[in-house]
């Protein structure tokens, strides 16, 4: 596992947008695990200033979405791509997949193996350890599944609607056996608010009650983080001084401070 802690959140989230990009011009028939949230948002739209990026033959597969949404919504993952990244590209509607809100939740799995699997997905890390909408307790075999959203999770994407009282309580969501068999995948997490969640899925057992210490078992994952969300972790390695560009390795990570 690769952990790379940058000084600042606009340096970490410029590294994802770049590498964004350079996966999409080197391997320009991929497919893509994305996600949404506040973070992507400043993601997408740093990708965007990085050129006239390639989508026809790109196909993208997102995480997650609402049940008993219309996908005109505003507060609706659809849109949220949408509005963000799929109307200022030149991806076809065909080529832009969400998990099925009616009828089998499976079918997404059977859909991203005929397409040859996820080549990178990307995601972010809840403050209770949660990966996609995979809350604490969901089995790591679990396939694309519907979930019943906590109230903290509710809480946190409450930015897309007029009242927490709109926010939907259900979702469909990519199971964590899903999103384990992607080919790499990149974790974002920021802020203090996360260091805790961070701190438990690099150093604390692997355990079902925080779904992403999974991720220890993967043969390819870049963790990225901006500093106060690795507090934790630079306490324990350097105590209070970094020096730039400062690397160690422990429990397998390789922990590279930029």
């Amino acid at each position: 596992m690769n952990v790379i802690v940058y000084r600042d959140k606009a340096s970490a989230i410029d590294a994802i947008a770049r590498d964004m990009a350079t996966l999409i011009k080197t391997n320009p028939k991929a497919n893509l695990g994305l996600p949404t949230g506040n973070t992507y948002k400043d993601v997408y739209d740093a990708f965007l200033t990085l050129g006239d990026h390639q989508f026809k033959d790109i196909d993208t597969f997102n995480l997650d979405e609402y049940l008993e949404l219309d996908d005109a919504h505003p507060g609706s993952f659809k849109a949220y791509m949408s509005n963000h990244l799929f109307k200022h590209v030149n991806l076809p509607v065909s080529q832009q997949h969400f998990p099925p809100t009616q009828g089998e939740a499976k079918v997404y799995d059977e859909r991203i193996v005929n397409h040859g699997g996820l080549d990178r997905l990307y995601m972010g890390l809840g403050q209770n350890g949660h990966i996609a909408f995979n809350e604490p307790g969901t089995s790591f075999d679990s396939h694309t599944h519907h979930v019943t959203l906590t109230e903290d999770t509710r809480q946190a994407n409450q930015g897309d609607f007029a009242s927490f009282s709109e926010v939907p309580k259900k979702a469909v969501t990519m199971g964590i056996q899903t999103i384990m068999q992607a080919k790499s995948l990149w974790l974002v997490a920021f802020g203090e608010e996360k260091a805790e969640a961070v701190k438990a899925m690099l150093d604390g057992p692997i355990t079902t009650e925080h779904p992403a210490s999974i991720l220890n078992t993967h043969p390819c994952v870049t963790i990225v983080l901006d500093q106060t969300a690795a507090r934790l972790l630079r306490e324990e390695d350097y105590g209070s001084e970094i020096s730039p560009s400062s690397e160690s390795t422990r429990r397998g990570h390789r922990l590279t401070w930029l």
